[in-house]
């Protein structure tokens, strides 16, 4: 099967072989199959597993192997971390957005698998140099005069990467898309990614069938390529025929999951190998490996995979909930309750508890690939913020306002639709007086202020 064809590229001297990589994203770029691939060997039944152990994976099986290797590899990357917070291939002080998106392109995918501890605050600082590019792109594309600047695949990379992490610039995302036509072949599909990420259906599409069209299908074989329009730039990365097929792969099995077209993007792919697990550069195979993992889990290439779905609510190290269905279907509700104790633990006393670190982090494991649409819900009751402070009392109300001038109150759970415009008021008081006070409150994801 597809997962047995994959095995070379998860071998020990792969590992081996990460380690002593010069760049961090070259390291992550060989390691995160692994990690991706070794974390599925987890989910073998009894039978699968004894196969693998007569494999040069065996390795995957041994107890705190991969989280071992996860602890080496962050070790590194760490270690090559700027000043400015970002990363970089050449010389100097300054980091590169390439770098930079690249390294937290393979975090982004690591950290749900749980095998490493990955201190927030060091992505937070590779995030923030991040958007400082993507705020200085937006400045120039902006004030381009006539409109001559357009976006690159670069900045539709860094808009994905930073979405990936939590953060949404609209004003990017409208002149991507705004742009899209003049993006190279790669760019449109990583755009692509970002919109179905975003949830953005109808703009997500409107590149799908124009990609569908450039596909080239191969008679012999079935097999289909996205045929890429900028070759004569095959040696830089936004030119590589390999990580725009792998891109694409990812992106169908996102969207159209198990499907003839998905088959035939996948088959392409394999098609291209130098050798079993390499396609000519570690990102190139990295990109590969990862897409032709997902789609294996899509088609049950893993055997034995148990079709319980399984999510669990962690915070930093520590797993707080977890809900777990044995349902088929994808479209299944998972209820995960937890109260402020539950978060105050784990983050600190009461005195000293900050509630937003170590940050909530959502890890799935199934047989089915899933979408997942979730709510985090805080609910604070006066009674317990005054149980936490002592004398003082806070409360937040939603409403949604209307052109009447009315406002009406929203309840919890809710929904919400894009273009509303949301009241937020804040109550407070306090049982004694108080000279100074300063009340801070944060911007839930996915809201923009609009007005005071």
């Amino acid at each position: 099967g597809l997962f047995e064809q994959l095995l070379p590229a998860l071998d020990r001297a792969v590992m081996a072989e990460a380690l002593t990589r010069g760049h961090a994203e070259d390291v992550l770029a060989m390691a995160t199959p692994v990690f991706v691939g070794g974390a599925y060997t987890r989910q073998l039944d009894d039978e699968a597993r004894q196969r693998l152990r007569s494999t040069s994976a065996s390795w995957l099986l041994e107890e705190g192997s991969l989280e071992n290797f996860a602890q080496s590899v962050l070790e590194r990357v760490w270690a090559q971390q700027r000043a400015d917070g970002g990363w970089g291939r050449c010389g100097g002080e300054d980091s590169e957005a390439l770098a930079t998106a690249a390294v937290l392109d393979c975090l982004a995918t690591l950290e749900p698998l749980a095998l490493a501890s990955y201190p927030e605050k060091r992505i937070q600082r590779a995030v923030k140099r991040l958007k400082e590019f993507q705020a200085m792109q937006r400045t120039r594309l902006e004030g381009s005069k006539n409109k001559i600047a357009t976006p690159d695949t670069l900045d539709a990379y860094v808009y994905l990467t930073l979405l990936t992490h939590g953060s949404d610039n609209s004003a990017m995302r409208n002149i991507l898309f705004r742009n899209w036509k003049k993006l190279t072949t790669l760019g449109k599909t990583i755009l692509a990614q970002a919109l179905h990420l975003r949830g953005d259906t109808e703009d997500r599409n409107t590149i799908r069938f124009f990609l569908g069209e450039k596909l080239v299908k191969n008679e012999e074989t079935g097999a289909i390529q996205l045929k890429a329009d900028n070759e004569k730039f095959w040696w830089t990365w936004y030119g590589s025929g390999v990580e725009l097929q792998a891109r694409y792969l990812d992106f169908l099995v996102c969207v159209k999951g198990d499907a003839p077209v998905t088959d035939a993007a996948a088959l392409q792919l394999l098609s291209t190998r130098k050798r079993p697990g390499f396609w000519g550069s570690a990102r190139d195979s990295g990109q590969a490996l990862v897409a032709l993992l997902r789609y294996g889990r899509l088609k049950k290439a893993t055997p034995g995979r148990p079709k319980a779905q399984h999510f669990a609510l962690w915070q930093g190290d520590r797993k707080i909930l977890e809900s777990v269905t044995n349902s088929e279907s994808g479209w299944n509700a998972h209820a995960l309750a937890l109260s402020g104790n539950d978060l105050v633990e784990a983050a600190g006393t009461e005195e000293s508890a900050d509630l937003t670190t170590p940050p909530l982090r959502l890890v799935y494991a199934g047989a089915n690939p899933v979408g997942v649409h979730a709510h985090l819900m805080v609910v604070r009751q006066p009674t317990l913020i005054r149980e936490h402070r002592g004398d003082l009392f806070i409360g937040r109300r939603y409403a949604r306002a209307s052109s009447s001038g009315d406002a009406e109150i929203l309840t919890a759970g809710e929904d919400v639709a894009i273009g509303d415009t949301i009241e937020v008021v804040l109550t407070f008081g306090s049982t004694r007086q108080i000279d100074h006070l300063s009340l801070t409150d944060f911007l839930p994801s996915g809201f923009e202020i609009v007005g005071e």
